[in-house]
């Protein structure tokens, strides 16, 4: 099988290119992969990526000259050697000397290149190459061997050893970092020992190498490498390629440190810059230098313990020479009293006496004494011993040899010239025949505590006697005590639940942080105060001043905290409530604020609303009085006086309709409606201003269902969103009308292609009184009634609207949802009288009105339908006359001077019927709310007509009750 190697041709000639291809490739015992480079720098980036086998260079290259090439090529390789053979056009003896002095290894002609001649110059450049390389690792390794070898000889310092030994095997691998691992616990290392060059970081401390876990110890434990000439080969895991990239490793060479046949650690290569392939030669110098660390490491580790047997031998012998004269330099110097006493028998063995064998000078002070020679008897140093029981039991200590221990022993006996009551601290011990005895007076400090224990007593009722909470705590922050009235504060029944307790885990949130800021703060020997929320142990919610502050222990040393927290909660309640009603009192004023200027702007719409009909009234009134007009003007007129007297009419509807709303007067005349007719009845009052507009009306109704509602408001609702649609809509434009059946409900939707709402207006596009545009400049009118009385009257049937707009100019829908009636649905026959029964001949008709306006148009309407008419101006009049003129119908004005209509009518039904009392009777009235009809029907009236008047509507009020007094008569 042919062996294969990687060629680099740099030449900028295709045909010299082409013929080293063929020469080489006739060479059956090496496969070529061939590389390819006409000009010298990237000729050097193919070597960087590639590190081909063998270099064929042209010596004269476009950007740089071979020499050049070589240089640049060796400070890349730091290579002594260069497998580089120099090809030229023709043969050059001082050329192919400065070529060998450059490192390569043959120089060629190219008019005399045989494919044999540089099949031979190749391999054997190639062979050249290697064994120079191999010979000079060679060297280097003995001489790398000698040097850490005699380093271990000459130094017992480790540290040192082991740098040395990183530093010249990164140097001698050429390579980008070697380390000393100390090896830990699963996948855990630490870096004893550590070189790298510049460009990569150091891994100082612990690190996770893949290669440290114990899928790896027992291998590396037999002493085995593992070397990776790539770690993206896949013979890696993916999670272990992740780690080491993130250590910069692109190849790596680890070689196990064995101290007595246990694994101590790695010896490990790193090459970072690209991947390498591992020479033998190369394992084998870090497995012979990882046997030198380990014998340097058993070397330290025996001279280390011999240093140590040393130093606590001398350690030993020096504490046994000073041993006797710390004991004599601390008896004698001691504040304790100290006393050798030998016990003294009688001839039956029994200890009558105890002799005074030494005592110190505190012993003699304290007895007030000089001290002479230790002769005399323990009962001439203390008289008065042999009468307290102090004797026998120093003579059961001496005879049993347990210790005697009295922590509080009141002694009286004389000292000097006084007789003394005194407390003392006393340890004895059997020494010998006798016994060893150290005291320490302790009377003043027993008054010192009977002094504390008043004052901790005086202490203690001035906590329990306190109103505020005080909790004594450690320097963690755990309860430590709480007074009683703390205990009530805070409803707590038993405290031993909470002894230990974490304080600042009774707060919460933010006041959990300055909780503990606070004990932060108060450990630093400051006071620390904060307000907070903290409810009780039976959860009332409680508001708490906190102040925390250091107690100090007799060094000057914080050793626990105070808090104190006072009950703030009525006070924090109050200033809530102030601060409730104060929010309430601003929110008031801004909505009163913004209620005047609603206000304000609405009374200025309005004046402009029902000002701007009345200007073209007067005027087109005034022209007609004053001038006299062709038939074509003149209906011209008269249709604009009746559109603007429409439109005046429609606004004062407004206004009443939202005054019944606002009163809660708004009524509703129930009945089952087919929502088709309704709709389409609408349609048919804006099709002339649509119309007008060329605005495209497009209903789409089919027959739903019914629904529960009063017929003339859903008409109301429905005409509202067209007459908006249309006003809103430019011409040519287009509203949509859809009737749809969604589950249990009818959905409406009127939808335009207008001038759209503005997102920002859209939630308060139901409101009363609000307007997108309220300037003077405004370009559309209204009042801003409409769409919040569309509102209230689909919430009064039970439904629901909304209105939506992708924005200005997108247009704009409405979609009504109202409740179907479950029953099928119906084809609605409308009861409307056709035109040609609007007769009023042979009907005998008397109105009363104290306008004479009012009265004329009534005579001349009247009469244009037939009715024998007879107009009055006052009730008194009507009384004058009904016997006479037996009129069929009534038509009265409410407001009247003197006596009104609803008096008129109760009088009138006081008469006999054959005078009139049973007359049927219509009021004729500006009086236009749900209460003004009500009223007059239950005043007598049969119908209630509103004003201004609408011709049609009367005539046919009177037609109908002039054929009912008929049939009733008949």
């Amino acid at each position: 099988m042919s062996q294969s190697r990687v060629v680099l041709i740099v030449d900028d000639s295709p045909e010299d290119r082409e013929l080293y291809r063929r020469y080489l490739r006739r060479d059956r015992e090496y496969f070529y992969t061939l590389l390819e480079a006409n000009l010298g720098g990237q000729g050097l980036e193919l070597w960087q990526q590639h590190q081909p086998d063998a270099v064929l260079l042209d010596y004269r290259l476009p950007d740089l000259d071979g020499l050049e090439f070589l240089a640049r090529l060796q400070s890349l390789t730091r290579q002594s050697y260069l497998p580089v053979i120099m090809v030229t056009g023709q043969g050059n003896e001082a050329i192919a000397v400065q070529a060998m002095k450059a490192s390569a290894q043959d120089y060629l002609v190219k008019e005399q290149i045989t494919p044999e001649g540089l099949q031979l110059a190749v391999n054997g450049a190639i062979e050249t190459v290697q064994l120079r390389t191999q010979l000079q690792q060679r060297i280097e390794r003995e001489r790398l061997v000698s040097q850490i070898t005699q380093k271990i000889h000459q130094t017992l310092d480790l540290a040192e050893i082991l740098q040395t030994t990183v530093s010249e095997v990164r140097q001698f691998l050429q390579t980008d970092r070697v380390l000393i691992v100390r090896s830990q616990s699963d996948g855990w290392g630490t870096v004893t020992t550590e070189s790298v060059v510049a460009d990569y970081s150091l891994l100082s401390g612990s690190y996770h190498d893949p290669y440290l876990s114990e899928d790896y110890v027992e291998h590396f434990r037999q002493g085995l490498v593992t070397l990776n000439p790539d770690i993206y080969d896949a013979s890696i895991a993916p999670d272990d390629v992740e780690l080491l990239r993130k250590l910069q490793v692109r190849a790596n060479l680890i070689v196990p440190i064995l101290q007595n046949r246990q694994l101590w650690g790695m010896l490990i290569a790193h090459h970072c810059a690209a991947p390498r392939q591992w020479q033998p030669l190369e394992v084998d110098l870090l497995k012979e230098l990882a046997t030198q660390v380990g014998i340097a490491l058993q070397q330290a580790e025996l001279y280390q313990q011999a240093q140590n047997e040393l130093a606590e031998r001398r350690r030993v012998e020096a504490e046994l020479r000073d041993s006797e004269e710390r004991f004599r330099t601390s008896v004698e110097n001691m504040l304790d009293c100290f006393g050798v006493y030998r016990a003294v028998r009688n001839e039956r063995g029994e200890i009558v006496n105890f002799q005074v064998e030494y005592v110190n000078d505190a012993a003699c002070l304290s007895n007030q004494m000089t001290c002479t020679q230790p002769s005399q008897g323990l009962d001439e140093f203390l008289p008065g011993y042999y009468d307290s029981t102090l004797f026998d039991e120093y003579c059961q200590v001496v005879e049993t040899g347990q210790s005697l221990v009295k922590d509080s022993l009141v002694y009286e006996d004389d000292y000097g010239q006084q007789r003394l009551v005194r407390a003392f601290d006393i340890r004895v011990a059997k020494f010998g025949d006798g016994f060893v005895a150290t005291w320490r007076d302790i009377t003043d400090r027993k008054q010192v505590e009977q002094s504390l224990r008043q004052s901790e007593e005086f202490k203690r009722r001035i906590l329990e006697s306190s109103s505020d909470c005080i909790k004594l705590l450690d320097l963690n922050g755990q309860l430590l005590y709480i007074n009683t009235g703390g205990l009530c504060l805070l409803e707590i029944d038993d405290f031993a639940t909470y002894l230990n307790e974490d304080w600042t885990s009774f707060w919460q949130d933010d006041d959990r942080t300055r909780a503990e800021e606070a004990i932060v703060i108060a450990k630093t020997g400051e006071l620390s105060r904060f307000q907070g929320f903290c409810p009780t142990a039976k959860g009332t919610p409680k508001w708490w001043d906190v102040a925390v502050t250091p107690i100090l222990d007799t060094a000057g040393h914080v050793s626990q905290l105070l808090a104190i927290s006072r009950d703030i909660t009525e006070r924090q309640q109050a200033e809530q409530e102030r601060d409730r009603l104060l929010q309430l009192e601003q929110t008031a004023r801004l909505e009163a604020e913004r209620a005047n200027r609603i206000k304000d702007e609405f009374l200025a719409v309005l004046s402009h609303e029902l000002r701007s009909p009345l200007s073209p009234i007067l005027g087109w009134t005034k022209l007609l009085q004053t001038r006299k007009f062709d038939e074509t003007k003149m209906a011209e007129a008269l249709a604009t006086i009746e559109r603007n007297a429409k439109l005046q009419t429609q606004l004062i509807d407004d206004l009443l309709d939202i005054a019944k709303i606002l009163r809660g007067k708004l009524s509703i005349d129930a009945a089952p409606v087919n929502l088709a007719f309704v709709i389409e009845s609408a349609l048919d009052a804006v099709r002339t201003a649509a119309a007008a507009k060329s605005i495209l009306l497009h209903p789409v109704l089919p027959n739903v269902g019914q629904v529960s509602g009063d017929s003339t408001r859903l008409q109301q609702i429905v005409w509202n969103l067209l007459a908006n649609a249309i006003k809103f809509t430019p011409k040519g434009g287009r509203v949509e009308t859809r009737l749809e059946r969604v589950g249990e409900q009818a959905r409406i939707i009127v939808s335009d292609t207008g001038k759209g709402i503005n997102p920002e207006f859209l939630p308060h596009i139901f409101e009363s009184f609000r307007q997108e545009d309220v300037s003077i400049t405004r370009k559309y009118g209204g009042l801003g009634l409409g769409l919040a009385i569309v509102r209230q009257l689909v919430e009064a049937h039970g439904g629901t609207i909304a209105a939506d707009s992708p924005g200005e100019g997108l247009g704009a829908t409405f979609t009504v949802y109202l409740p179907l009636l479950d029953v099928e649905p119906e084809i609605e026959q409308t009861e409307e009288l056709p035109q040609q029964a609007l007769d009023l001949t042979g009907i005998r008709v008397l109105t009363v009105d104290d306008r004479p306006d009012v009265r004329e148009l009534l005579t001349e309407l009247l009469a244009l339908y037939g009715a024998e008419i007879l107009t009055v101006a006052s009730a008194a009049e009507v009384l004058a006359n009904l016997e006479s003129f037996q009129p069929d119908v009534l038509v009265s004005d409410i407001g009247m001077p003197e006596v009104d209509g609803y008096t008129l009518l109760q009088q009138i039904r006081t008469l006999p019927p054959e005078k009139g009392g049973q007359i049927p009777a219509i009021a004729l009235t500006a009086y236009a709310r749900e209460d003004d009809r009500q009223r007059a029907i239950a005043s007598g009236y049969q119908r209630h007509v509103t004003k201004p008047l609408e011709p049609e509507q009367l005539v046919k009020a009177v037609v109908e009750l002039a054929r009912g007094k008929r049939l009733l008569n008949k």
